[in-house]
C-alpha cells in the first residue's frame, strides 16, 4: 500500500495539464514475446500505436516534449522493449505501460513523460 501512496504523490500533475502526442503506425505493428522456459510455442502482442503525454508543468517540459515530437523512434523502442520483455503468462498491459513509461523517463532523464497508453492492444 505504501507503494501506492508514494506512486500517486509522485504523480502530481493536473489533468488539464496534460499534453497528449499519439503515435500511429501505418500498419499494425506484431511483437514477438519472450517464451516461457521449457516452450516452445510462441506468442505475440499487435498495437495499432500508443500515445504519450506530458506533463504540461514539468520544467522541462517544451525541450522533452519537443525531442520526443522530433523523433519518436526512441519512445516507440521504450514501448517494443516493454512489451518484448513479458511473457505470455506475465503479460499485463498495465505493467507494460509502467515499464515503458519508466523507460522514457530513463531515456530523457524526465519526469514531464507521465502517461502512456496503448491503441489497438491485442495478443495471442
Amino acid at each position: 500500500i505504501d507503494l501506492e501512496l508514494e506512486k500517486e504523490e509522485d504523480q502530481s500533475y493536473d489533468i488539464g495539464e496534460l499534453d497528449p502526442f499519439e503515435v500511429k503506425f501505418e500498419n499494425k505493428q506484431t511483437i514477438n514475446l519472450k517464451q516461457e522456459e521449457g516452450s516452445t510455442e510462441s506468442h505475440y502482442v499487435v498495437i495499432e500505436g500508443f500515445t504519450v503525454s506530458f506533463n504540461k508543468d514539468a520544467d522541462d517540459y517544451k525541450d522533452v516534449s519537443e525531442a520526443v515530437k522530433a523523433a519518436p523512434v526512441y519512445i516507440t523502442d521504450c514501448v517494443k522493449e516493454a512489451i518484448s520483455e513479458q511473457t505470455i503468462s506475465t503479460l499485463n498491459e498495465n505493467v507494460v505501460k509502467e515499464q515503458a513509461l519508466a523507460k522514457m523517463q530513463e531515456f530523457y532523464n524526465s519526469k514531464s513523460i507521465v502517461l502512456v497508453s496503448l491503441s489497438g492492444y491485442m495478443f495471442q
